[in-house]
C-alpha cells in the first residue's frame, strides 16, 4: 500500500541543497524482538539508500531541501519457515516493513511532499531467508520512489 502526496507547483530543480536527517524508529514495540543494534542497522541501510538516490542536490537553485525518513513498523521474517515450498502456502515466515518519508522546504519549513508505503515479503527472493530482509531490500525501493514523486 503507497501513500504519497506532493505540494501543487513543486519545481525540484530550486533544491540546490539536499539535507537528509537521520532515520528514525519511533519508540514503541513496532518492531517484533529485533535487537536494538537491528533497528541501528536497518536505519544505516535505509540512510545510505536515501543518500545515494538522492546525491547531494536535485538542482541548482537556492533552497535547501530537508527530508525527515522514518521506519515505523517491521515484522520480522521468519527464516526457518520460508526455506521449502510447502512451509511458505501460508506465508507464516513472511514479515513487512513500513516507512513514512517527508521532506520540506528548509528546516523548519513548509512539507512540499510526503510518502508512506508497507513493503510485504514476496514469495520468490532471498529477501524472506533473514529476519530483516523484507525492510532492507524495501528502503532502496522506497528512497526511489521519493526521489521519482519529488523529480516528478
Amino acid at each position: 500500500m503507497v501513500h504519497e502526496w506532493r505540494a501543487t507547483g513543486l519545481d525540484a530543480k530550486q533544491f540546490g541543497k539536499v539535507v537528509i536527517l537521520p532515520t528514525q524508529t519511533p519508540a514503541g514495540d513496532s518492531y517484533g524482538d529485533l535487537e536494538p543494534s537491528k533497528l541501528e542497522e536497518v536505519r544505516g541501510i535505509f540512510d545510505a539508500a536515501l543518500k545515494a538516490e538522492f546525491g547531494s542536490s536535485l538542482g541548482s537553485g537556492p533552497k535547501t531541501l530537508v527530508i525527515h525518513a522514518a521506519v515505523t513498523e517491521i515484522k520480522p521474517n521468519k527464516p526457518l519457515l520460508n526455506v521449502a515450498p510447502q512451509t511458505q502456502i501460508l506465508r507464516r515466515g513472511y514479515g513487512y516493513g513500513a516507512c513514512e518519508i517527508f521532506a520540506t522546504d528548509g528546516e523548519g519549513g513548509p512539507v512540499v511532499a510526503a510518502f508512506m508505503q508497507t513493503s510485504d515479503t514476496e514469495r520468490l527472493g532471498a529477501e524472506k531467508l533473514s529476519p530483516t530482509g523484507t525492510v532492507e531490500k524495501a528502503c532502496g525501493t522506497w528512497s526511489k520512489s521519493f526521489h521519482e514523486l519529488l523529480t516528478r
